[in-house]
């Protein structure tokens, strides 16, 4: 299922279900369709085939958005969203890296190993900048970096990322150096 960020913005398409209206309202489940109690909005222009929502900061994996048509204050028509979608608002647990550890040496394709993080979908593995990922998408809890990828001699930092499929991060609770010899 599609998951969204808690909090952030995303927009309602609508496609015409029916004709003869004079307003729709959008309503929120988090339960899978079987209780609506959310209004997203309500008293919207018929002619208006998208709408821009700020997402409740919740968590739920059952999320469903319900669409009515209101004719004179009478629902005269209505349909759901075919598929949950994830609504996630935190982001992964703490975790703590386990190896390199701090100030060890190691050869130049070191197998990096850190605890696993609740609700992480993917880590990013940082080495020496902080601003892109050396590493992306890694499924495991650790990463063997591979020759094409090998380090040169000298100090490297690195710390890793979790990731949620909503694009909640948490670092790890440490940054560490290790050294790898020149040759």
């Amino acid at each position: 299922p599609v998951s969204l960020a808690g909090g952030s913005t995303d927009s309602i398409i609508r496609s015409t279900f029916v004709e003869g209206f004079d307003s729709y309202r959008l309503l929120l489940s988090t339960d899978g369709g079987n209780n609506y109690p959310d209004s997203i909005a309500t008293d919207i222009s018929p002619d208006s085939t998208s709408y821009y929502w700020t997402l409740p900061v919740i968590n739920s994996d059952s999320c469903l958005v319900k669409v009515q048509a209101i004719n004179q204050n009478y629902v005269i028509s209505e349909d759901s969203s075919d598929d949950n979608f994830i609504i996630d608002s935190e982001p992964p647990g703490s975790f703590s890296l386990i190896s390199p550890s701090d100030g060890s040496g190691t050869d130049s394709t070191p197998n990096f190993d850190w605890s696993t993080a609740t609700d992480a979908d993917y880590y990013q593995l940082f080495i020496d900048t902080w601003d892109v990922p050396y590493v992306d998408n890694i499924s495991n809890s650790y990463y063997n970096l591979p020759q094409s990828l090998a380090l040169s001699g000298g100090w490297h930092s690195w710390t890793v990322k979790a990731v949620d499929n909503a694009g909640h991060s948490t670092q790890a609770s440490q940054t560490w150096s290790f050294r790898v010899p020149h040759e």
